[in-house]
């Protein structure tokens, strides 16, 4: 949990990210590169990785309502959205969420499809004609990776296509590394392979 005076401004949002992920961190920086010309803003930031995120977010946030919550994650936010609106009802921004989730004022996204003709392209370019993709089950991320997944197909439409892979969530990071390499000991070789994250 941090708390953080960008300003004595009149303008309250509470910044909530798991700021241990690099993806999280990046997010971070855009949003406060967005704020930081805003002389009438106050930002306080949770860091929802914490088991006790909302502890610490009542603590940080005590005597301060909540204007605005920039967010991604939605499991973790929903708990804030909820404590924040007995108050006052926040104005919502998320950043790459799911699409299902329709209570946003504000929606920030990437392009999936841009980045995933982007890379079918660079593989190509680099001679691979055969192209596999790598994603996951778990559940705090298989929605970006099967979005991810499903815009690579389609992007990957006129090359060969491989079996794909997927971590699952049920095993322990070894076993899905274990699992990894025989998947990529498998594959015709040369293969271009696009990963749903970093």
């Amino acid at each position: 949990m941090i708390g953080m005076r960008a300003s004595p401004g009149n303008f309250h949002v509470a910044i909530a990210l798991s700021f241990g992920r690099p993806d999280s961190r990046l997010r971070l920086s855009g949003a406060l590169r967005f704020l930081a010309p805003l002389d009438n803003v106050d930002v306080r930031l949770v860091d929802t990785s914490s088991s006790s995120f909302l502890t610490e977010a009542k603590r940080v946030c005590d005597g301060w309502t909540v204007d605005g919550l920039i967010f991604t994650k939605t499991a973790s936010a929903g708990d804030l959205i909820r404590h924040f609106a007995k108050r006052k009802s926040p104005k919502l921004a998320i950043l790459d969420g799911p699409r299902d989730f329709n209570r946003a004022d504000v929606e920030v996204r990437m392009d999936v499809r841009k980045i995933t003709d982007a890379v079918c392209e660079l593989l190509t370019r680099r001679g691979f004609r055969q192209l596999s993709f790598c994603g996951t089950d778990n559940p705090e991320d298989k929605r970006y990776s099967d979005e991810t997944e499903r815009s690579f197909v389609t992007s990957a439409a006129n090359r060969m296509r491989l079996p794909t892979f997927h971590e699952q969530s049920n095993l322990s990071y070894s076993e899905n590394m274990e699992r990894g390499a025989q998947w990529i000991a498998s594959l015709p070789k040369p293969c271009g392979i696009m990963c749903y994250s970093d």
